[in-house]
């Protein structure tokens, strides 16, 4: 039995026709359908799945966007593997692996062929792609009851959507700040920052490169950070990873992470993955998962 769990409406809303399609084109597989019903309805599928899911015969497929994948996978048992089919706006966890054609998920599925990524987990979160606060995280505020959004999704230009709000944001005055901890205890204090991002995939945002060597293959999370200047230094900044020019800006600074604690003064609105969370206090560690590829 393959169970597919499908968000019908995310991205442009394809989803579920994608489901469908699989149901009837390979019989073989004895598809059967959940979808998502309502905001965060994935941890309650994934239940009904598992209800009667057999790990020795049966196969799970996600299609939603990044989003769904990764609020699945925040519950979705460790050591049952997965199947992806990107629907959603931006589709960065797809750009980690360049492309998720039906076909090539079909027969990774048949040969039951996997590979393995890793994802950083806290107690209340799963990063699959990255977790961003400041900047990154007002712009994905803006877009959640964005008519552009809706507009773009519409003619597949969603990740436009970042874009779009992103130069509406530059000229937003907030700072954020935020202690790190890291694996041996090591802390410090980012003051004044203009953006925040905690990349486990080269990209965000619809296929802005955060980092280069970011990836889902490595067991590490690189801190890409840039501290407020005024607006000319912001676009620059911004500009700086539009244009894939990483280490020509200075005032861009990385380091990377096995594990990370985040110690807000107050909470703070983050995004992780694309989908809008409160953050106050959250220590991520990595481990490995199985994905049909």
């Amino acid at each position: 039995m393959l169970y597919i769990l499908v968000n019908p409406n995310s991205g442009d809303k394809s989803g579920l026709k994608k489901a469908t399609l699989i149901k009837e084109t390979y019989p073989q597989f004895k598809a059967k359908i959940y979808q998502t019903r309502y905001f965060n309805d994935e941890a309650h599928q994934l239940k009904r799945i598992l209800e009667s899911y057999d790990s020795h015969q049966d196969q799970l497929l996600i299609i939603g966007g990044d989003g769904t994948l990764s609020k699945t996978l925040y519950v979705l048992p460790q050591d049952i593997p997965f199947a992806y089919l990107p629907s959603g706006s931006g589709n960065d966890f797809g750009r980690g692996f360049y492309s998720f054609r039906l076909e090539k998920m079909i027969g990774a599925l048949q040969q039951q062929k996997t590979q393995t990524i890793n994802v950083f987990q806290s107690a209340n979160h799963l990063i699959l792609n990255s977790l961003g606060i400041g900047f990154n995280a007002r712009v994905i505020v803006l877009s959640e009851n964005s008519a552009w959004k809706k507009r773009l999704n519409k003619i597949h230009l969603g990740k436009l959507t970042y874009l779009f709000l992103g130069i509406r944001s530059i000229f937003n005055q907030e700072s954020v700040s935020v202690t790190v901890t890291d694996e041996e205890g090591m802390t410090k204090t980012l003051s004044n920052l203009f953006l925040f991002v905690l990349a486990n995939n080269a990209y965000f945002g619809g296929g802005i490169m955060i980092w280069p060597e970011a990836s889902l293959k490595t067991n590490q999370l690189d801190l890409v950070y840039l501290e407020k200047g005024n607006t000319f230094q912001n676009i620059m900044g911004l500009l700086t990873l539009v244009l894939k020019k990483h280490r020509k800006n200075d005032r861009l600074k990385h380091q990377s992470y096995r594990t990370i604690t985040l110690n807000f003064s107050k909470p703070v609105v983050a995004q992780i993955d694309g989908e809008v969370v409160e953050l106050s206090t959250e220590k991520f560690s990595g481990y490995q998962r199985k994905i049909y590829l």
